[in-house]
């Protein structure tokens, strides 16, 4: 098929004299996660720019993961900030998890309704602010159910709101390359069969989302259970299961098991040591690990005792993994993958119901 070039080239001038320049960059720009796992999952880290949902029933680590983000946006050099219109965000746990909470390093408001909090979001995008972060869409109001009286109806009024705040939102997102997250709940709605569970705020911003994360609590097998609870058996911790139900970056589908402690966030030395293994940079027989200097150690926890008191062993160990991460994940990144129907294994029907 042949082109007059030339007329091609003087609708381009034209297009960039009318409207500026429209040209796409389409290189996908990343801010890493500390988390090896979560990298994986979502094809190398937070997408730039780009507009991601994490969902799942309440109390299975949606806000740890909206803190563990805001953690890596920091440690890039950027400045995140919460809407918090839970009205629940505790700087205290957030400091435990690593977050740092002065005010010249992040910020927290508490907006009263959709459109206030979109108008926040909107003025501090432009301002230059790194990350947005939304917690959580199921108590963002809109203004016209703030103002009526109870008992009045408002059927669809949340969803629209959150529609027509979207379409505007995004555009002001993308200029100025401001990553955004928000965090939602799963309803149960009524059907007669098939998946009874369904998210808040309507259809907007599943498809304004380039990538969506499931989130789901996983019940620790018996040699998790000693490190994950004390003596009198109560939670030191506990395991988020996050899976890309939708990935517009990377192949979606990818599912990684995230192991966090209450004071201190997510257990990145260990999720080094389990890629380690599996890389056989680090070689495992039994319970016992073995390092490419010859030392042995019997146990997970013995091993990370060593490594945590010896930088010079473990920071290159690090880098040999995160090398290895980004190379198998590029390589993933650029293949066809056909997935064949959900992991049914993966859904949990009742809020108070863990994974098996």
């Amino acid at each position: 098929m042949a082109v007059d070039l030339s007329k091609l080239e003087k609708s381009f001038k034209d297009i960039q004299k009318k409207y500026g320049n429209k040209e796409v960059n389409t290189t996908i720009s990343r801010i890493p996660s500390i988390s090896p796992n979560l990298n994986y999952v979502l094809g190398g880290g937070w997408a730039k720019n780009r507009i991601h949902e994490i969902f799942g029933w309440e109390a299975v680590g949606k806000t740890q993961l909206l803190t563990l983000a805001c953690i890596d946006v920091q440690r890039a050099g950027g400045f995140p900030v919460i809407i918090d219109s839970e009205l629940t965000f505790d700087m205290n746990y957030a400091m435990a998890q690593g977050l740092d909470v002065s005010e010249k390093r992040f910020r927290v408001y508490q907006p009263k309704s959709i459109e206030e909090g979109f108008d926040l979001g909107t003025q501090l995008s432009e301002s230059g602010v790194d990350l947005l972060g939304f917690d959580s869409v199921s108590t963002l109001t809109p203004n016209s159910v703030v103002e009526s009286e109870y008992g009045a109806a408002n059927m669809g009024a949340h969803a629209r709101a959150m529609s027509q705040g979207l379409a505007k939102f995004s555009f002001t997102l993308n200029e100025n390359k401001t990553t955004c997250i928000f965090t939602n709940q799963f309803r149960e709605k009524m059907v007669l069969m098939g998946d009874n569970r369904t998210t808040s705020g309507g259809n907007g911003l599943k498809f304004y989302a380039s990538i969506r994360l499931e989130i789901a609590k996983i019940k620790p097998s018996d040699a998790e259970k000693k490190r994950l609870y004390n003596t009198a058996g109560e939670p030191l911790g506990g395991i988020m299961r996050v899976k890309g139900i939708k990935n517009k970056t990377a192949p979606y589908g990818r599912v990684r098991d995230l192991v966090f402690y209450f004071d201190s966030g997510i257990d990145v030395d260990g999720e080094f040591i389990e890629h380690a293994v599996n890389f056989d940079m680090i070689e495992k027989g039994g319970a016992w690990y073995t390092l490419e200097n010859g030392e042995r150690f019997q146990g997970k926890v013995n091993l990370l005792e060593y490594l945590k008191g010896n930088d010079d062993v473990f920071t290159p160990l690090k880098e040999k993994v995160n090398k290895r991460m980004s190379l198998e994940s590029s390589r993933r990144n650029n293949e066809e993958i056909q997935f064949e129907g959900e992991d049914e294994s993966f859904i949990c029907q009742e809020s108070d119901q863990d994974c098996p």
